[in-house]
């Protein structure tokens, strides 16, 4: 398989870039390729990129931050169209990331700007489920095809390990990673 380029668009806090460092590096770490937090502000203030074999991914700023934080909702939408308008990437794969739970009318409005950002690739998106497991977007199939559309849908689990967890608790985490790091693999080789 050649390099897979890969996008990862969706609003603030929904996994954008945990699902980033589990491509480029297979796991989560403390220090990852990709900046991480729980905290109440986004981590990614621009676009990076990483690359390995087998992906190029970008992780994006996030969308939805209200004017007040570093990164606005206006200007991460500027900085994304600017960059993927100057830089003519081929991009394999556009992944929408939603966090699992209700979509809301926000998360309509932001999957609506994405879908316009890059209406030359819609063919290439894939709706990815953070927090989930394939048997709740299964049951939840219709409704999520209903607000964002007929695409492909991935359900991923990446959660993170606290450096005080306990090793059971840490075990867990890293094979959950493991697994859906795994379907997400076999999902793009489809």
């Amino acid at each position: 398989m050649s390099e897979q380029s890969i996008i990862l668009f969706g609003r603030t806090g929904y996994g954008k870039s945990s699902i980033a460092n589990m491509l480029i590096q297979g796991d989560i770490y403390q220090n990852n390729a990709f900046k991480i937090s729980d905290n109440a502000k986004g981590e990614t203030l621009n676009i990076y990129t990483s690359y390995t074999e087998k992906y190029q991914v970008f992780d994006t700023v996030g969308l939805g931050e209200p004017p007040s934080h570093l990164v606005s909702h206006k200007e991460a939408v500027n900085k994304i169209r600017d960059y993927f308008s100057k830089f003519k990437v081929t991009l394999n794969y556009i992944f929408y990331v939603q966090k699992k739970g209700r979509i809301t009318d926000e998360d309509k409005k932001m999957f609506k700007l994405f879908k316009e950002i890059f209406e030359w690739a819609e063919k290439n998106i894939v709706i990815i489920i953070t927090n989930s497991k394939p048997e709740w977007v299964e049951k939840n199939l219709e409704t999520i095809t209903e607000d964002l559309g007929k695409y492909p849908i991935i359900s991923v689990d990446f959660p993170f390990t606290d450096e005080d967890e306990d090793d059971i608790i840490a075990c867990s985490h890293r094979k959950k990673r493991a697994q859906s790091l795994q379907r997400l693999e076999d999902k793009l080789l489809e």
